[in-house]
């Protein structure tokens, strides 16, 4: 590009970079993946776009099944349909859902490891028992040969924790920094989360209140382990009392902008 002879005081630097880059140049997010428990007639199989088969294991008393309408759902059903799981029966109970990338048969495709890559989903519960988790983990890799895997190679988790003694009152993430509590109640109503990488190993998570999308919280960490982000499980441990649900599940790769060369 070439420009008429004048005295660079008369051009700053800021009108000069406007002059090379369009003003609508800017970073996006690509969607590569999503599925929706309004895409099934029953929990099985693979709906959606740019993920795997889901694969279901159990110990114990448990398992998944489309929720659809006959449950008391609040904010994340879409069409009133939602994922569900149930554990509860004697001894222990594990129940998880597994669910790969779009593994292409070398590599996880739409894996989360670049600055900007985006996932979301929906969670929702009743009560829980004493000695009972459930919630979603994010994993390198898919391990997925018993119910019992759902943690394994994790990098995040996060969900409702019990102990032997106590219910949790708040919702807890397992990352760097072990269990952390989140600081926002759990509820019945449902949630919306959307976890964002902001460098190889560290994340933004902001927690929504799934009814009116109002953010309860935004939280700024250090995801565990190492690697890519292959895969998702969704975990029900003992809960006993109520189902736990899932929903909304997005994909999204950070574009970066793209610049114009405006002549």
């Amino acid at each position: 590009m070439l420009f008429r002879a004048r005295t660079i005081d008369v051009i700053s630097l800021a009108v000069l970079m406007g002059m090379l880059i369009h003003p609508l140049a800017q970073a996006d997010t690509l969607l590569v993946a999503q599925d929706n428990a309004s895409n099934y007639t029953n929990w099985s199989g693979s709906e959606g776009i740019g993920m795997d088969t889901w694969v279901f294991r159990t110990d114990g008393g448990g398992g998944a099944f489309l929720a659809d309408g006959k449950e008391d759902l609040n904010g994340i059903a879409t069409s009133n349909k939602a994922w569900g799981t149930w554990a509860n029966g004697s001894g222990a109970q594990y129940v998880a859902a597994f669910r790969g990338f779009g593994w292409s048969g070398s590599s996880w495709d739409n894996r989360l490891e670049k600055t900007g890559d985006q996932l979301k989903i929906s969670f929702e519960h009743g009560a829980i028992n004493l000695n009972a988790s459930c919630g979603f983990a994010i994993r390198n890799g898919n391990a997925d040969g018993t119910a019992h895997d759902f943690n394994t190679n994790d990098r995040f988790q996060f969900g409702l924790y019990s102990g032997a003694s106590s219910v949790d009152e708040n919702y807890s993430i397992y990352d760097n920094n072990g269990k952390v509590d989140t600081g926002v109640p759990s509820r019945t109503s449902g949630i919306d989360l959307i976890l964002t990488l902001t460098a190889t190993n560290t994340y933004t998570l902001g927690i929504y209140d799934a009814t009116n999308s109002a953010l309860l919280t935004n939280i700024v960490s250090t995801l565990a382990g190492s690697g890519s982000i292959d895969s998702l499980s969704l975990f029900n441990r003992e809960t006993e009392q109520d189902d736990v649900f899932f929903n909304k599940i997005e994909i999204r790769h950070f574009r970066p902008p793209t610049m114009l060369i405006v002549k």
